[in-house]
């Protein structure tokens, strides 16, 4: 049992924890602002308990889809968001609005992993060992905090040599995370289902290499055609934005 909360709630505040220091790295005034991440998080913590609360009423929708469709909508809007965040590099006068794009990426990527930690949370904790069960979330949280700093310096670092660094690394992340909802549309048959291929051979999903490459690039052991597609199609999208405004978009670290 508490393996099973360590890895789990590692597994699902890793990628909130990353995208929270790569938005850090994305605008130098964040740092004078942290406040707006901090909301960021409480939106997202807010909105996860308004999921959970009505969980049977949003899985009702759309014939019994209301939960996959909602989690997909919440990824695109983060695209979104970023690719406003990118359009409005060259503005002078639009600061404001590129911080609110970010607390946006913020509150969704939250509301994503904190629903399934407290869904999983909430079903765990019917059976015996709860004592186990926190002490393992507890562990989890830690890990994924220590590694999420790890990350977040490693990328300041670089980035002192790539300034562009942290405009790609959130790209990817997004990008990532919005392919990986093609697994949700494919559990309702709005997508096909069948994987391109496999590396479960050499790296299963559920070791720690994988979690971390889940979280930075929404590593899939058997990604499907129409994630592929997603991710692809994402990435170019967002390459052109990063190209075109790429000398507005220095980071200063």
């Amino acid at each position: 049992m508490l393996i099973n909360a360590l890895f789990l709630s590692f597994r699902e505040l890793l990628p909130v924890f990353y995208l929270i220091g790569v938005c850090l790295l994305l605008l130098p005034e964040v740092r004078s602002r942290r406040w707006l991440l901090g909301l960021g998080v409480a939106l997202g913590l807010l909105l996860a308990g308004l999921c959970v609360a009505s969980l049977d009423g949003l899985g009702a929708l759309f014939s019994g889809a209301g939960i996959e469709w909602l989690f997909s909508t919440c990824a695109l809007i983060q695209v979104l968001a970023y690719i406003r965040f990118l359009w409005l590099a060259a503005r002078d006068d639009s600061m404001r609005q590129r911080l609110i794009a970010l607390v946006v990426l913020v509150a969704l990527g939250g509301m994503t992993g904190f629903t399934d930690l407290l869904v999983l949370t909430d079903a765990y904790s019917q059976q015996q060992q709860q004592n186990e069960f926190a002490i393992g979330l507890s562990i989890g949280l830690s890990m994924a905090a220590s590694v999420a700093v790890l990350l977040y310096f490693l990328l300041a670092w670089v980035s002192t040599y790539c300034s562009l660094l942290p405009v790609w690394a959130a790209a990817v992340f997004l990008a990532g995370h919005l392919a990986q909802t093609s697994n949700l549309l494919a559990q309702i048959g709005a997508l096909d289902s069948l994987p391109v291929w496999s590396t479960r051979a050499w790296m299963g999903e559920d070791s720690a290499v994988a979690y971390l490459l889940y979280a930075i690039v929404g590593y899939d052991a058997t990604p499907t055609l129409w994630q592929l597609v997603i991710y692809v199609s994402t990435l170019l999208i967002l390459t052109t934005l990063i190209v075109r405004k790429r000398g507005m978009l220095r980071v200063s670290v």
